[in-house]
């Protein structure tokens, strides 16, 4: 059986689009499913830490609202497991410079700017962290989730096939990046 992991990034206010897109979908097939905030991934932009806190811990409140419930699934707020940041860390020990070059969401966000954030930068390596801890086989990356665009699909899950060095990382796609939902 494939382990459904899913997240939700605090910037901005939660709407019908994200319940319906998304939270609806994991209320629905949430036993054992792994959800949370994704706090790092929404830091690759300027935020206030009081308005960013205070947004975590009411978006963490609202999946509860919605039907995500603790004895049936996991949701946690990604920047309070520190192995999130351990395991990026180890990954971009072994990460290549071409590697990160080639991500699409870092080329189209970074045009044009003179000064963009590391963490935008290294991105894929954090989102690779997630999939190799959670040792998942299948990855969602709906619009509503981690805002990434189809064509990275696939090029996510390939870098954390391969690594810098070949080397498999743990985690595999089943299938196509087309079935990757």
């Amino acid at each position: 059986m494939t382990r459904q992991f899913s997240g939700i990034k605090p910037s901005g206010e939660m709407h019908i689009g994200n319940y319906v897109g998304a939270v609806r979908r994991w209320v629905d097939s949430q036993d054992d499913g792994i959800f949370c905030v994704v706090d790092l991934h929404a830091m690759t932009v300027p935020f206030d830490p009081d308005e960013f806190n205070a947004e975590t811990r009411r978006l963490a409140a609202l999946l509860l609202a919605a039907g995500l419930d603790p004895d049936r699934c996991t949701l946690f707020v990604q920047s309070h497991v520190p192995v999130v940041t351990e395991l990026t860390w180890i990954l971009n020990c072994v990460a290549s410079d071409g590697e990160l070059r080639r991500m699409t969401q870092f080329k189209d966000k970074s045009q044009g700017d003179e000064s963009v954030s590391a963490g935008l930068y290294d991105y894929p390596v954090l989102m690779a962290a997630d999939i190799v801890l959670y040792e998942l086989h299948v990855r969602d990356f709906s619009a509503n989730d981690f805002s990434v665009s189809a064509p990275n699909r696939g090029k996510y899950l390939a870098f954390t096939e391969t690594g810098s060095n070949g080397t498999c990382w743990g985690a595999r796609a089943i299938g196509s990046p087309s079935n990757v939902t």
